[in-house]
């Protein structure tokens, strides 16, 4: 039982991350996509596919100590939607 309790929180751990990490994975792929796009509805593809991902993220509680891995992956899906939706604005 001892070495049980001994490696538990850190197989959390390593879970929460991995977690995220995926999470990421998934952000720079759609980044990616979103760098190649050149029409509207493939923009529009792209922030449905940040939306989905936005509201799995917000759905799920992760432990108070990964916290800020989670507000940073929060801005960084803004930051992609924000660069998606300036892809699509007419140069000055």
């Amino acid at each position: 039982m001892l070495p049980l309790m001994r490696f538990a929180p850190p197989v959390y751990h390593w879970q929460v991350r991995r977690r995220i990490c995926r999470w990421y994975g998934n952000l720079r792929a759609i980044e990616q996509q979103a760098l190649g796009v050149t029409t509207a509805a493939g923009r529009a593809d792209i922030l449905e596919q940040l939306g989905r991902v936005e509201a799995e993220v917000c759905k799920v509680q992760v432990p108070l100590s990964f916290a800020e891995s989670h507000y940073h992956l929060r801005t960084h899906i803004e930051f992609i939607r924000r660069l998606v939706e300036e892809i699509g604005q007419p140069g000055p």
